[in-house]
């Protein structure tokens, strides 16, 4: 199977994709909150298989299952690495 990827870059000028979700998906939903000037993020990501969103446990698509475990490892050293008080810059930069 071939999977494309689309990018969202989020933002002011976030227009969102007119693309439809298909039987075969990983789809992220990425919210960044805006209040009293501090910038929150929340993402979650969802594996859909045969037009149906699956639970971990029952997916099949072997891409689909790295890219969730990659991506909960990447969380898990942010988590070690970010600490109150820090800003973007140190994050980042």
């Amino acid at each position: 199977m071939e999977v494309e990827v689309v990018f969202q870059f989020l933002g002011k000028n976030y227009v969102p994709s007119d693309e439809k979700v298909g039987k075969e998906n990983l789809i992220t939903i990425d919210l960044s909150p805006l209040k009293d000037g501090v910038w929150g993020d929340c993402s979650r990501s969802f594996v859909v298989e045969d037009g149906i969103v699956k639970a971990e446990t029952d997916i099949k698509n072997f891409e689909f299952l790295e890219g969730l475990r990659i991506e909960r490892e990447l969380h898990n050293h942010f988590i070690e690495f970010v600490k109150p008080g820090m800003s973007f810059e140190d994050v980042f930069i």
